[in-house]
């Protein structure tokens, strides 16, 4: 979960996400159900690490956005993870 308070200097805040590598586990996509924060996914020097950046357009009133991370893992079904991101 990112967060920022009502008020808060609207930076950008990240999470770090690490794939298992011998996995050949990869990234489809990255989505957010609200345009409120803006969310961004970039790779690390570090193969398999990858920084998913958030930042709220306005932090002048509070609102919420689910992160939805689809990655793909040859031989299994597609998953899911979610990050949550906030101003409140």
């Amino acid at each position: 979960m990112l967060w920022w308070s009502v008020g808060e200097e609207g930076k950008a805040k990240e999470a770090v996400i690490a794939l298992n590598r011998e996995a050949k586990i990869k990234i489809a996509s990255l989505k957010a159900d609200s345009a409120a924060i803006d969310v961004s996914l970039e790779p690390t020097q570090e193969a398999g690490r990858y920084r998913l950046i958030a930042k709220p357009i306005s932090t002048s009133t509070p609102v919420q956005t689910t992160v939805t991370i689809a990655m793909e893992n040859p031989g299994s079904a597609p998953r899911s993870y979610v990050v949550f991101a906030q101003v409140r």
